[in-house]
């Protein structure tokens, strides 16, 4: 970060400007394995150092991961992070904790498709290995034309949830997609 402007409300940061992202190179070239893994470690590192201090990205896709001319990876675009609050009672009452409607479709989580509004870091990480399969594959995993169809998508790669990897007390919040799903 070189700069950054705050008013009561708003952080506006300046950050040096790097003209390639890993969308543009994935576009580009082919990267080696050497570098795939690098660029994942990379990632990995930039999310965990998010996460560490409280932060949810909630739009990780290659287009917001630039890339240095030594190859190194830096994540851009925070529009649309926001804190993460650990604190229950904040929560207590309230309808939902943050919005669904982040994230790019392509690299959208499950809950956040099914319409769940209490959600946590996860999701990113959800988008972190959407990206790194895009880093192995060079396309994107999942190419849903619509949230409905992203759905059809998931399920068909990874199976129907179950109570066992998805409890039924945050399923139950979205069932009425799933059921349009069946």
């Amino acid at each position: 970060m070189l700069d950054h402007v705050t008013t009561s409300n708003q952080i506006a940061l300046t950050l040096e400007y790097l003209p390639s992202s890993l969308y543009t190179l994935l576009k580009s070239q082919i990267p080696t394995l050497a570098q795939q893994k690098a660029l994942a470690q990379m990632l990995l590192a930039a999310v965990a150092y998010c996460h560490h201090n409280d932060i949810m990205h909630r739009d990780l896709k290659p287009a917001n991961c630039l890339v240095t001319a030594e190859g190194i990876l830096k994540i851009c675009d925070f529009g649309q992070a926001r804190m993460i609050c650990r604190i229950k009672e904040v929560h207590e009452g309230n309808e939902g904790w943050y919005t669904h409607g982040v994230a790019s479709r392509w690299y959208r989580a499950p809950e956040l498709l099914y319409g769940s509004t209490k959600y946590d870091e996860s999701i990113d990480i959800w988008s972190v290995g959407c990206i790194i399969a895009e880093l192995t594959i060079r396309r994107p995993l999942l190419q849903g034309e619509s949230d409905i169809d992203q759905l059809y998508r998931i399920l068909k790669l990874l199976g129907t949830p179950s109570n066992e990897n998805w409890p039924v007390s945050e399923f139950i919040v979205c069932s009425h997609m799933y059921l349009i799903l069946r």
